[in-house]
């Protein structure tokens, strides 16, 4: 079954894929180049438009224009062998213990999760974000310096991923996160005659955009913005209860408590791979507005719910991660189809099928605290179950 997934995955990888979000990076650099605002066709667009502009930080310009010079399919082919070898060595680092069939186990969830699927099709950024940020937690411990590198290559592009190093800093490892703000300074001051005039427009614009009202489109599966559908008239989903004034306090008052509930179970010793996965998951939810893809950032969690399952054969464990799983990638892989459509036929419960990404997103995370409560570690269980 395993093989029979990778040579779907291959053909899948073998497109054509639109990679919209990729190329419109590259468009952005281009007009750049020459002169032209990068950031104005986010500006004007319209909220939740697929492929809405140039949105990350100035000082990636000119990364992306130096893609852009490159033909389109050159740099197609070299984005997508870079997401590749990023997810396979990913894959690699979750299964350890390695075992042939935590290798194919493992092979055939990411093959079947859609949030990996999406960013890959997309040509988003969301495999690097997890790569980098796993791979800095990993080598936190023994090299610093390249640790803080690597989880500034997470933050460079959306910033968020950035608080990654929260996780870092309640594990004592001062010198990773003090790299990276260092990586982040150095590329901006290196790129700061090139870009400056751009930073104003990109703080007042593009990432107070971002950060400020929740977006209540269904592609939105951030707490704040189920939080705005269920509680204010929207085209979108039957409300709740239309309270405006109680949406916009809950939109910031839950997410804060969720991460606040998080980081406070996180003071305790928690096995490194199960608090870097429940950091990392928690990220989509407390953003204000957090796209289906983004949940690619819960794929170590419940890799981990799912092994923790299996190992203690735990029946509400593993309907836990059933659950996940429908939430987090099935139900987001009809979403653009039947949104709707479902919306019509079952009216009363479509607040389920509109926020499925975020009930899932916090079912998982509990989850994920349950087992640091219980000073649950994955790799060792998993290292006993296979002796």
């Amino acid at each position: 079954m395993a093989s029979l997934c990778l040579l779907s995955f291959i053909r899948f990888i073998l497109g054509p894929l639109p990679l919209l979000d990729l190329y419109v990076h590259l468009d952005g650099a281009t007009d750049w180049q020459h002169g032209l605002d990068p950031y104005r066709t986010y500006l004007m667009r319209s909220p939740g438009e697929l492929g809405g502009g140039y949105v990350f930080p100035p000082y990636t310009l000119p990364l992306f224009l130096a893609i852009a010079h490159l033909p389109r399919p050159t740099a197609a082919g070299l984005w997508l062998a870079a997401e590749c070898a990023t997810l396979a060595w990913l894959i690699w680092d979750l299964a350890l213990p390695r075992s042939p069939l935590r290798l194919a186990a493992l092979l055939v969830l990411v093959v079947f999760f859609t949030p990996v699927l999406t960013n890959i099709a997309l040509g988003q950024i969301g495999i690097f974000t997890l790569g980098g940020a796993w791979a800095a937690g990993r080598l936190a411990e023994r090299v610093s310096s390249r640790a803080g590198l690597l989880l500034a290559a997470a933050g460079m592009f959306k910033l968020f991923p950035l608080s990654f190093g929260a996780s870092l800093l309640q594990r004592h490892r001062w010198r990773t996160v003090a790299w990276a703000l260092a990586a982040i300074v150095v590329a901006l001051l290196i790129t700061l005659p090139l870009v400056f005039g751009l930073w104003p427009e990109y703080v007042g614009g593009v990432l107070l955009g971002h950060v400020g009202g929740a977006n209540p489109s269904p592609g939105n599966q951030s707490l704040a913005s189920a939080v705005v559908r269920s509680l204010t008239s929207n085209r979108y989903q039957q409300p709740l209860l239309v309270a405006p004034a109680l949406a916009r306090v809950l939109s910031v008052v839950l997410p804060l408590a969720l991460l606040g509930a998080v980081f406070a179970t996180l003071r305790n010793r928690v096995d490194e791979r199960l608090r870097d996965a429940i950091v990392l998951a928690c990220m989509p939810l407390v953003v204000p507005n957090a796209w289906q893809h983004y949940y690619v950032l819960a794929l170590p969690l419940l890799w981990i719910v799912i092994s923790a399952g299996l190992i203690r054969r735990s029946p509400w464990l593993l309907a836990v991660s059933a659950v996940a799983l429908i939430g987090l990638s099935w139900f987001p892989a009809t979403i653009d189809e039947s949104y709707f459509e479902v919306a019509r036929v079952a009216p009363a419960w479509h607040g389920f099928y509109a926020n499925s990404s975020v009930i899932a997103g916090v079912l998982l995370l509990l989850t994920g605290l349950y087992l640091a409560r219980a000073g649950y570690s994955d790799v060792a269980r998993a290292s006993s179950a296979v002796a």
